[in-house]
């Protein structure tokens, strides 16, 4: 099935870049680019997925998490960091003539609906909780999505880093900005003191070693491990 190309041909969508804003975090090259792509047909996506791009330079397919995704005009947007020799060249040469496709969306990092929630997200582990919130925003007007009982801890190296700082706070009033070289490491003692409530859940996107060693420090201190989610993005 692999080498006829028969793995996600369902779930393959033609497309055009027809945006690329790129940030940078200091330096002369680009660090995050975020694009957004026009497609041909609907994509089969749930807020907090993934897809595969497909951008035909003879390399292989490369998940990147969604970042929104509006089906009235079939545009969907990706947020894409500098981790690599790969993702190195693609943020810094990608433009709007490029033809691509899409496959997706795949993944369960779906965010809790509990009453009271905390979402952490390190670096480009944002990303998926940003298309949480876009997705909230479209559908606030309905009871049970409330965005005001959502914390968010966006931890981050540096302020010039914080790619995606100024549209969170336009949508979410309750966010702490964490910079580790200022010697900030968020703890379970600062996820602690912004929860009213002794019963909440944590969704969780970023590094590993962090998110394993945050959950077992707030599992400690009285947090359900069923209460406890976190992006498993981890290709072979």
């Amino acid at each position: 099935m692999s080498l006829t190309g028969s793995i996600g041909k369902k779930s393959k969508i033609k497309g055009d870049i027809t945006h690329v804003d790129k940030f940078n975090s200091g330096s002369d090259l680009t660090a995050v680019v975020r694009l957004k792509i026009k497609l041909e047909n609907s994509l089969q996506y749930k807020e907090g997925q993934f897809a595969y791009i497909d951008f035909h330079d003879c390399e292989a397919l490369h998940p990147f998490s969604i970042l929104n995704y509006d089906e009235d005009t079939k545009l969907v947007e990706f947020g894409i960091k500098d981790l690599g020799d790969y993702t190195h060249k693609l943020v810094n040469e990608i433009n709007t003539r490029t033809k691509v496709t899409v496959e997706g969306g795949y993944g369960y990092f779906q965010m809790s609906s509990d009453a009271n929630q905390v979402w952490i997200g390190a670096g480009i582990g944002i990303v998926p909780l940003l298309s949480r919130l876009y997705w909230l925003q479209k559908t606030s007007n309905k009871a049970q999505n409330k965005i005001e009982k959502i914390h968010l801890f966006y931890c981050v190296n540096n302020e010039n880093e914080a790619f995606f700082n100024a549209e969170i706070k336009e949508i979410l009033c309750c966010m702490d900005f964490i910079e580790s070289e200022k010697g900030n490491r968020l703890t379970a003692e600062q996820v602690l003191k912004k929860i009213d409530s002794k019963v909440y859940s944590v969704s969780f996107c970023g590094p590993e070693g962090f998110g394993v060693s945050l959950k077992n420090a707030l599992v400690k201190k009285g947090l359900s491990e069923n209460a406890s989610h976190k992006e498993i993005f981890k290709m072979r």
